[in-house]
């Protein structure tokens, strides 16, 4: 699988398994969203990783927070990068 190009979502992005994952994407070139209610900690990580990474504050228990990802914040990741391809759910199959 490619990952440049394209934009990922990590919930639990901040810390732990999440920001290993974060992590990985951004090094194999995608644009990566960190959503995670620890604003703190994904500010940091987004602002030490730089290019192609926003923080979206996101309570994932909250369906209407969720929703919100897809817009605006998943298209400024993408837009860091004219390159990236925004990403969407519908985007993948198991074709690919």
């Amino acid at each position: 699988m490619k990952f440049d190009h394209n934009t990922f979502i990590v919930t639990g992005g901040a810390s732990g398994l999440g920001e290993a994952t974060v992590r990985a994407l951004h090094a194999a070139g995608a644009a990566v969203v960190i959503a995670d209610l620890n604003v703190e900690l994904g500010n940091a990580l987004a602002g030490e990783l730089g290019a192609r990474v926003a923080f979206a504050r996101t309570n994932v228990a909250d369906e209407s927070e969720t929703r919100n990802i897809h817009g605006p914040t998943a298209h400024e990741a993408a837009a860091i990068s004219k390159t990236t391809r925004l990403s969407r759910p519908e985007d993948h199959h198991e074709n690919r």
